[in-house]
């Protein structure tokens, strides 16, 4: 990093009254936030390896925590002196697996024979037993795994001494993880699931107290203030995703340092997306900008389709008008000049151009205004009675910067 680049960093975060980066992108176990709903998988999982349940799963989407939730564990698990082995180099497949989990028990071996390996796991944990010792294996993306390395989880899970399992087995992964084992071939391992959970994203109440959290651990102490607009627009954004929330307040909190503040309002937070997301910030103008350019030409449209429509109408009417009318083989005779005839109001549609355009007006006054494009309205009606469109088009191009199509 260079010194420059060291020294924003410090300041933003001097200027927020923050010791270090409050969302970092990397797994903070340190930091836990504990929700409810983590809370509860922790304990169930704790006390399903303390009581020697055997086999465990716990799947979660992309960026829900998984990964930080299984260090916890491996550190209370740790804490109560229990054996532990974290595998989460899942590439390593079938005898492979075996030798990294041996490895992380501590037991040294350069064989790469499954019949070797599996004799050394099994040695360990009957003399861990003996000394009243608890073990626990811990695979994270699982869902990586083969079908041939799960079937190897499951004879290490089939390990007892004495009625007692003598490792207990916690598979961590994402969903397609139970899409493996919901498999034909797998049903065995599966039929030993004694504990299943799911990560499930922060609820709206739960993402203030996350945030909340957070700042205070790292240094806050109340000074950087996030609105309540602000909090929707993040979970709307982010949808509880931990992962995402951490990315998106990461980058809020350097836009509220370039605004000369420390309060996370919804505009703060609509900025830092857009600056995380260019793709979407073009497609938001485009579709701002495409929107009354349609406006416009719908109007267009309907407008001069409206007066085709009318003139057509006034045409046929006259026409009919001036015709005698037949019945019975007999015409009807027509009232001389000087009959006294009672005046009837006149129809719109037989009205003259002036009278139809005053009444086609008022509906297309109205309709500019709605869109904020009333200050446009003596061009386009201009353009409606000349017919010249295409220089009513470059006007309000030149005017506006909408093109019409």
């Amino acid at each position: 990093m260079k010194a420059s680049d060291a020294y924003e960093e410090l300041s933003y975060l001097n200027f927020l009254g923050l010791e270090y980066n409050p969302f970092p992108v990397a797994p903070d176990d340190e930091n836990f936030y504990f929700s409810n709903h983590i809370y509860e998988i922790l304990s169930e999982i704790i006390h399903g390896i303390i009581s020697r349940k055997g086999f465990m799963v716990i799947t979660g989407d992309v960026g829900l925590g998984k990964t930080t939730i299984s260090r916890r564990i491996l550190s209370v698990l740790e804490e109560k002196g229990i054996e532990t082995s974290l595998c989460f180099h899942t590439s390593y497949q079938d005898v492979e697996l075996l030798r990294e989990i041996n490895r992380d028990f501590g037991i040294k071996t350069t064989s790469l024979l499954f019949g070797e390996q599996m004799e050394l796991l099994n040695d360990f944990l009957v003399a861990k037993n003996k000394e009243g010792k608890n073990c626990a294996i811990i695979i994270d993306d699982a869902q990586n795994l083969n079908h041939k390395s799960l079937e190897l989880v499951r004879m290490i899970s089939n390990l007892e001494a004495n009625q007692q399992k003598l490792v207990q087995i916690l598979l961590v992964g994402q969903p397609e993880l139970m899409d493996k084992l919901n498999s034909t071939e797998l049903r065995q391992l599966k039929s030993r699931i004694i504990i299943q959970k799911e990560v499930l994203p922060l609820k709206l109440e739960e993402l203030e107290k996350y945030l909340l959290f957070k700042l205070n651990v790292s240094g806050s102490a109340g000074l950087t203030n996030i609105r309540k607009s602000a909090l929707l627009k993040i979970h709307k954004f982010t949808k509880g995703n931990f992962r995402q929330i951490n990315i998106l307040m990461d980058r809020c909190l350097y836009v509220a340092f370039l605004n000369n503040t420390a309060e996370i309002s919804g505009q703060i937070i609509t900025e830092a997306y857009r600056d995380l997301n260019p793709d979407r910030r073009s497609k938001f103008k485009t579709r701002i900008t495409v929107l009354p350019v349609s406006i416009v030409l719908l109007l267009f449209l309907f407008a001069g389709f409206t007066y085709f429509m009318q003139a057509n109408t006034s045409t046929l009417v006259e026409e009919n008008i001036s015709k005698p009318i037949t019945t019975g083989g007999k015409k009807l005779g027509v009232s001389p000049a000087g009959s006294q005839i009672a005046k009837v109001s006149a129809h719109p549609q037989i009205l003259g151009n002036d009278t139809k355009a005053s009444i086609l007006k008022v509906p297309v006054t109205d309709f500019l205004k709605a869109y904020n494009l009333a200050i446009h309205e003596n061009i386009f009606f201009t353009a409606l009675k000349t017919g010249r469109f295409q220089q009513a088009s470059e006007t309000i191009f030149n005017k506006t910067g909408y093109q019409l199509i």
